[in-house]
């Protein structure tokens, strides 16, 4: 990271900057982060640095890289497959896509085989009012597109990459347990999936844009199943630049979203529901947070801004996770214990590794 701000270690693109006291911060990046959480982050950091995408692009549009300035692009008119677009990022990003955050897209694809949350999601914006819509889910009905199927299957795969733009690569197994007692499991969803994505690409000479990969803190120096498949994710899609001459494959990398499916969060605050004791592995373990919001400026900033094999990292807040624990009882009776880390888990993460990114 070249200055202060820099969101993307690899390329230095740079982010803008809002202090947590700032009410725009409060309305657009941590719409949905407990009061109490903001409290903690702003008590420890006095600012958070994210992604301000069109400001990124005017930057280098003005700088001294007329070759990379061209290259930015917006998905204006473009068709974009989300796969895993039923998780808590993927239906974030769909949000957002819809709402015209990044251009008004031709399509938005929504891939999963899930078809309960492909139908609960599908009802959520078609049963919307029209006289009471927010001008986010203006024409959703016309834009937004549903497909069951497994990034594991090469054929469903190649099948919906047809007339894509740009693929967004949310699918993935995120559970650190789940991947350490099934890791074949973990290989064909975090490494087949991308690979899928890849050889559908080539082999089909699809005319895909671009490909960005979500990856996660515990890619960088793995030591659970769970960050390998990531890393060697990042791997795949990073080396697929060399054999598709005509896509750009880039990764993101990030920490734990907030109050997302799998979250520590709604965990603690149904323990707190229920009169407590709040259980944690470690009272010193530590982990990086950011909001979905945020999750998806990390995506979009690569979107605009990166280079073919970079990866884009936000800089985000740490704090121990007791911290957050304490934040959310307030002055209620409630016990913290300790469980024992479970199996995979570190207790410090890290974002960035300076011998490999």
């Amino acid at each position: 990271m070249n200055e202060p701000g820099a969101h993307s270690a690899a390329s230095g693109a740079t982010a803008g900057v809002l202090g947590l006291d700032d009410p725009e911060s409060h309305s657009s990046i941590w719409p949905h982060v407990h009061p109490r959480i903001l409290e903690l982050i702003r008590a420890h950091r006095t600012t958070i640095v994210f992604c301000n995408a069109r400001r990124m692009a005017e930057r280098l549009a003005a700088n001294e890289h007329p070759r990379l300035a061209e290259q930015l692009v917006d998905l204006h008119g473009k068709h974009v497959v989300v796969t895993g677009g039923t998780g808590s990022l993927g239906k974030t990003l769909v949000r957002r896509l819809l709402r015209g955050d990044m251009g008004w897209p031709r399509r938005v694809t929504v891939f999963s085989r899930d078809e309960a949350k492909q139908h609960e999601m599908r009802l959520q914006y078609k049963n919307r009012a029209v006289a009471t819509d927010e001008i986010v889910y203006r024409n959703s009905t016309e834009l937004l597109q549903f497909v069951v199927g497994d990034v594991r299957d090469f054929h469903s795969v190649a099948a919906v990459l047809r007339g894509a733009d740009v693929v967004l690569n949310a699918a993935a197994l995120k559970q650190v347990p789940t991947c350490e007692y099934f890791p074949f499991e973990a290989v064909r969803t975090n490494v087949g999936g991308p690979e899928n994505i890849v050889r559908a690409i080539r082999e089909g000479g699809l005319p895909v844009e671009t490909v960005v990969g979500i990856s996660t803190d515990k890619a960088c120096k793995p030591v659970n199943v769970m960050g390998m498949t990531k890393a060697i994710q990042e791997r795949v899609f990073t080396t697929a630049n060399g054999t598709c001459s005509q896509t750009r494959f880039v990764c993101v990398r990030y920490g734990n979203v907030l109050a997302s499916r799998g979250s520590v969060i709604p965990l603690f605050l149904e323990q707190i529901r229920h009169g407590g004791p709040i259980t944690l592995t470690t009272t010193r373990m530590t982990r990086f947070l950011l909001s979905l919001d945020q999750a998806v400026d990390t995506v979009f900033a690569a979107i605009r801004g990166a280079r073919r094999g970079e990866t884009y990292i936000p800089r985000v807040p740490s704090a121990r996770v007791i911290d957050v624990a304490r934040a959310l009882i307030g002055t209620r009776p409630i016990k913290i214990i300790e469980t024992g880390i479970r199996p995979g888990e570190k207790v410090d993460e890290i974002l960035f590794q300076l011998s490999r990114s």
